[in-house]
């Protein structure tokens, strides 16, 4: 009974000191609260300095809700330009595929429409940048191209003075030694020491030796970085070749045959290669193209025109060629080095 009334009592203490120490709340204070102070009350820590500050997990998390949005919604604000890659400031930035792509899309416009619009030389060269760059090597094929067509259509193309100052004249002269041709070709004692020496010398006039006369002007001009030199050579490499090609024609038709060959009158279509020669064509084609090229000394122009003359002589004393022949090829030579040397490039 007496520890009952012990609790009793204990518990009796407690509640009056929880009453006492709850006075104050009770009072005016508690009544009227102060509502700033509630206002600043938080579960969690204030914030420092009016900024959220937040974990790594929830930035990442907004981030990814806030490129969301613009994804989603952007369909109902992109142009037509931005169909396949935005702009980024102000400029496209595509990939390597993407522009390809751009390129196939754009390009099928121009090649469609290209045949009505283009010329007969953008058939084979289109332009790059309104201008035709080549190499080299394809530039002076272009050249040869050209130089061959102006040849074989300038019989149709002379006027009345090139017809009276050249085509008659050479005509004639070329009508008056076929007539004497196998007499003139007896005339010389015709030795082995004579043939075997003109043969040596003709060797000045052959293919291989021009070719590597020309291609030194022109590499060693390159070299020594003088222009002039180079653009010599490269006019003689250009008749030269043209020479060549003409030449050969010409003998493939005419087939005559050669004072050696047969009884020495020099047939026409007996299987020779006679008309014209070869030597005195290319020897004064070369010679014409360096002495009529611009600022050639003119100690390389009596050089050149003595060379030639003296190639084409020594095929007559080898009994390689008639003086008809010399004479067609020497002329057609000095034309074809001529033309090339002044032709507009």
């Amino acid at each position: 009974m007496r520890q009952i009334t012990t609790s009793r009592h204990l518990s009796g203490l407690l509640l009056l000191q929880l009453v006492l120490a709850a006075q104050p709340l009770l009072g005016q204070d508690a009544l009227t609260p102060d509502t700033t102070q509630i206002k600043k009350f938080h579960f969690f820590p204030p914030p420092a300095d009016n900024k959220q500050e937040l974990f790594a997990a929830d930035l990442f998390l907004r981030d990814i809700w806030t490129v969301q949005k613009p994804i989603w919604a952007s369909p109902d604000r992109m142009d037509r330009r931005q169909l396949f890659p935005p702009p980024i400031d102000g400029k496209q930035l595509h990939s390597a595929a993407g522009q390809f792509l751009r390129n196939i899309r754009t390009d099928p416009k121009a090649t469609w429409a290209s045949p009505d619009r283009m010329d007969r030389r953008q058939l084979f060269h289109p332009p790059v940048d309104d201008k035709q760059q080549h190499s080299a090597a394809g530039q002076f094929l272009r050249d040869i191209w050209t130089d061959q067509k102006a040849i074989w259509t300038s019989p149709v193309r002379m006027n009345r003075r090139q017809f009276f100052t050249i085509a008659l004249p050479l005509t004639a002269a070329t009508a008056g030694l076929l007539a004497t041709d196998s007499e003139a070709a007896k005339l010389l004692p015709n030795t082995p020491d004579q043939i075997r020496l003109s043969k040596r010398f003709a060797d000045f006039g052959a293919v291989y030796t021009l070719g590597f006369l020309t291609g030194g002007w022109l590499i060693g001009g390159k070299i020594i970085k003088k222009p002039n030199i180079s653009q010599v050579g490269r006019n003689s490499a250009e008749a030269l070749a043209n020479a060549i090609m003409v030449n050969y024609a010409i003998k493939g038709i005419t087939l005559r045959d050669r004072p050696d060959q047969g009884i020495g009158d020099g047939k026409f279509w007996g299987g020779g290669l006679s008309f014209p020669s070869g030597h005195a064509m290319n020897s004064w084609a070369v010679a014409l193209a360096v002495a009529r090229t611009p600022k050639c000394p003119k100690w390389l122009a009596i050089t050149s025109y003595g060379m030639a003359s003296a190639i084409s002589l020594s095929r007559w004393s080898a009994r390689k060629h008639f003086p008809s022949d010399i004479l067609v090829g020497g002329v057609l030579g000095a034309l074809i080095g001529n033309y090339v040397a002044r032709r507009p490039r």
